[in-house]
């Protein structure tokens, strides 16, 4: 075959192989514990294991136990029992401009944030019934609970860094300025809304032992280890 007619056959298959979208790749499960499921745009039920991959549009189901994700651009989530997830935006070719969004339907949610640039146009939200809570690159925990009259609240806890948060279907905004729509907080605050509206105070998380000594045994992180720091910082030793 002349190399015209190699590079011609190249070509065409190229164009007829199916094409797989980076959008799919969103992550994949890091750890878990007790029983997990993610269920399909299609309405597919699969059981996750450790390893299993994400896709856009899928909603995970935390029916017992913990599960950890790990996304694309290393971002770390963490959803605890009774969670339920829906990925609707999943964009991770360039950290400067990831788009990320997730529905939080119920339950509690943990994540550290991959830091993007300031100034980026990068995105990553978790929605939920009452509140958008946006990030750069920070620790923040959402958790979706019934409230009053069945009403579903939001909490929203910075452990670190800053997020920004948005009311979602709130009535006109208080004159007085009581209920804002549009709030940031800082490490050690909080903000709770539902229907009637959204306040900003300090607080900490609903206490939940077992999710969060799930966080802390699977956490991972960048820092270099205290005890190898403070070796490098004597230097080394001479016998």
């Amino acid at each position: 075959m002349h190399s015209t007619d190699l590079g011609g056959a190249l070509a065409l298959a190229i164009a007829l192989s199916p094409v797989h979208p980076a959008w799919a790749e969103v992550g994949a499960v890091a750890a878990m514990e007790g029983e997990s499921a993610r269920v399909s745009n299609s309405g597919e039920s699969v059981a996750l294991q450790v390893g299993s991959k994400l896709e856009l549009g899928d909603t995970l189901e935390v029916k017992s136990g913990n599960l950890k994700l790990v996304l694309t651009d290393e971002s770390e989530i963490v959803l605890g029992a009774g969670s339920r997830l829906r990925i609707d935006e999943a964009e991770f070719k360039d950290l400067e401009h990831r788009r990320f969004s997730a529905w939080l339907f119920f339950g509690s949610l943990w994540s550290r944030v991959t830091k993007a640039l300031a100034g980026s146009d990068a995105k990553f939200e978790v929605v939920t019934d009452r509140m958008v809570a946006g990030v750069r690159g920070t620790v923040f925990r959402v958790d979706v609970f019934a409230g009053a009259s069945n009403d579903k609240e939001t909490l929203v806890h910075v452990l670190e860094g800053r997020v920004g948060v948005t009311h979602r279907d709130a009535p006109h905004p208080d004159p007085a300025g009581a209920k804002p729509r549009i709030a940031e907080l800082s490490p050690g605050e909080r903000a709770w809304a539902n229907r009637d509206g959204m306040r900003k105070e300090l607080g900490t998380p609903p206490p939940k032992e077992a999710f969060e000594r799930f966080i802390r045994s699977h956490e991972r992180t960048a820092h270099i280890p205290k005890e190898r720091t403070l070796n490098r910082e004597k230097g080394p030793r001479h016998r």
